[in-house]
């Protein structure tokens, strides 16, 4: 009894067994039916949502090809501007470049030979101008070129009371030879010591110490004339007889002799159209330039600048 009881119960355990698990997997099978249903539920969802995402990416990747685009646009537009901005900084090179070469042809013209001469004409009108004033405050007018002027003692108290020559000494642009005592060889002298290449014009104040006596100068003149020299004459002024020392001086300083010895003079300068300065005439009639009364051969007062502003005058 005992046996059947414990084999009932076995077999009802066991009865129960299989119901629950018949139950359990009735139950598992549901729960497989409704997560199947979840997940075939959610399929859908999911598909939407990949769908949607796919959509949206889509949607996004239209954005970023108009983004694309519109940066594309926007860089070509920003490369036309900036080729556009080339192009107009490439003109305004290419203008400042012409404007340059313009200025460097300008350049080039204002250095050309017109302008070369014209700016050559300018400071030939300045040395021109400056020259004028030269020639107003000095004597030395520009168609007797250099000049040399030679003398005796007369022509040194023109410049000094004290001296007894001066031999080189440059006055109002003239070059001045002169001594005590010059006679016709002294002054080719003053003419070979200062250079027959180096004067223009030859200026003399000579022929007091040569006793009336012209017959050297005249051929020594003749020379120069040849050469191409021009001579300008003064004539020997008047000494005062009354006031010559002794007889030498009687013998070489009457003023008949300074009257011979012009009338040569003259007559050889008008044969040549010399120019002559006369000085005889002139202190004959001066009230202001007088004989020295212990010699009457040389005058007042000294220096006798007046005579030089008389010779220099009449050079103009």
């Amino acid at each position: 009894m005992k046996k059947l009881s414990s084999l009932l119960l076995i077999m009802m355990l066991c009865f129960s067994a299989v119901a629950c698990a018949k139950e359990s997997e009735a139950v598992t099978d549901s729960v497989e039916e409704a997560s199947v249903e979840a997940v075939s539920a959610q399929e859908p969802l999911e598909e939407k949502d990949t769908q949607a995402e796919s959509k949206a990416g889509e949607a996004s990747s239209k954005e970023s090809s108009a983004g694309d685009a519109a940066a594309v646009e926007g860089t070509s537009e920003s490369a036309s501007a900036s080729g556009s901005s080339t192009e107009t900084k490439d003109k305004a090179s290419s203008e400042s470049s012409e404007s340059a070469a313009a200025g460097d042809s300008v350049l080039k013209e204002s250095n050309s030979p017109s302008e070369a001469s014209s700016t050559e004409e300018a400071k030939d009108a300045s040395s021109e101008t400056a020259e004028t004033v030269k020639e107003e405050s000095t004597p030395e007018p520009a168609g007797y070129g250099r000049i040399l002027f030679v003398g005796d003692s007369r022509t040194v108290d023109m410049f000094s009371e004290s001296y007894s020559e001066i031999m080189g000494d440059v006055y109002n642009d003239i070059t001045v030879y002169c001594k005590d005592g010059a006679q016709f060889d002294d002054m080719v002298g003053f003419i070979n010591a200062h250079g027959i290449d180096n004067f223009d014009t030859l200026v003399t104040w000579m022929g007091c110490n040569d006793f009336g006596n012209f017959s050297q100068y005249g051929p020594y003149y003749d020379q120069l004339l040849a050469q191409g020299k021009q001579i300008v004459a003064c004539t020997v002024g008047p000494t005062q007889d009354e006031y010559l020392l002794d007889d030498m001086d009687w013998y070489y300083y009457p003023n008949q002799n300074q009257i011979n010895y012009n009338n040569s003079l003259l007559s050889w300068a008008n044969s040549k159209g010399v120019k002559i300065i006369d000085l005889y005439s002139y202190i004959s009639g001066s009230s202001t330039i007088s004989l020295v009364p212990t010699d009457g051969i040389h005058y007042l007062p000294q220096p006798t600048t007046e005579l030089w502003n008389v010779i220099t005058g009449s050079l103009k």
